[in-house]
């Protein structure tokens, strides 16, 4: 119900929004076009694919690389590194949250697609490495 009542509430005029008719008079798009061009829509969707490609790739490929290290060469210390990773996801995000923002701050990347980008990779690795090692 929450979401037909959206749905129909989208294509009412704001006057008709707070006199409640259940279905709208005169729908209209007009409230899809501002949130399209004036609420910059556009670029937050382009944004938003190319935060997901470069975390997706990137954490792929040095995820991938790292497990075919982990799973198929021995070498001494390797319990150890395996174990360094996955201590990554024993840390709660939330302790993460303040040391991060001031370390973005210093390298200048708050506000930036890096910024986004860098930590994202940093928290899906050991997951990713977790996964793949298994694999090979």
């Amino acid at each position: 119900m929450p979401i037909a009542w959206l749905t129909w509430s989208s294509f009412k005029s704001t006057r008709e929004l707070f006199e409640h008719p259940w279905p709208p008079r005169d729908p209209t798009y007009v409230n899809f076009l501002n949130a399209f061009f004036m609420m910059n829509f556009l670029r937050a969707v382009i944004n938003s694919l190319i935060i997901t490609g470069a975390v997706v790739a990137t954490t792929l490929f040095v995820s991938s690389l790292l497990a075919y290290v982990l799973a198929v060469h021995q070498f001494r210390g390797k319990s150890f590194l395996l174990a360094f990773i996955m201590s990554g996801m024993l840390v709660p995000s939330q302790v993460t949250f303040i040391p991060l923002f001031i370390e973005l701050k210093i390298l200048g990347l708050i506000n930036t697609l890096q910024g986004v980008i860098l930590p994202q990779i940093a928290n899906g690795i050991p997951l990713a490495v977790l996964i793949l090692v298994p694999f090979f």
